[in-house]
């Protein structure tokens, strides 16, 4: 496991948890960990890493280290910033998406993306994954 696969594990578990305390919480984190004591620092690494962004915050008590939510998961909005290229691939996307299910009401503005946009983007994402993996199991 690297320093940013501990992060993404860690923003994941804290959409669903307020705290996170490595002794009670790791085998819930990592169900399969090969070196443990490994796995353990780089999670620790993560947890330090959300602390930098004031995602969570240290608290130490009765000799333990709880990780605690600073603020609700869903108040933590994140600005992104793309390019005019980006934009318009985007809305090349999602547009193509909507021609062919004729849908003109999700249809992407490429000078104005938004959260919708990016939504729209993951969900197609999600049809073509999974499309795929139906592809491959029937093959088999």
């Amino acid at each position: 496991m690297n320093g940013l696969e501990s992060s993404n594990l860690l923003f994941e578990w804290f959409s669903n948890n307020d705290t996170f305390l490595l002794e009670r919480d790791f085998k819930s984190l990592v169900p399969i960990s090969i070196n443990e004591d490994e796995d353990r620092s780089v999670i620790i690494f993560g947890l330090n890493d959300l602390q930098e962004k004031s995602l969570v915050s240290k608290v130490s008590y009765n000799d333990k280290e709880y990780w605690v939510l600073i603020k609700p998961f869903q108040a933590y909005p994140q600005d992104v910033s793309i390019t005019a290229p980006t934009a318009l691939g985007i809305q090349a996307v999602i547009n193509s998406f909507c021609d062919v299910l004729e849908n003109q009401e999700d249809k992407c503005n490429a000078s104005d993306i938004t959260e919708k946009d990016l939504q729209n983007i993951i969900f197609i994402c999600k049809e073509l994954v999974q499309s795929n993996g139906n592809e491959q199991n029937s093959i088999d």
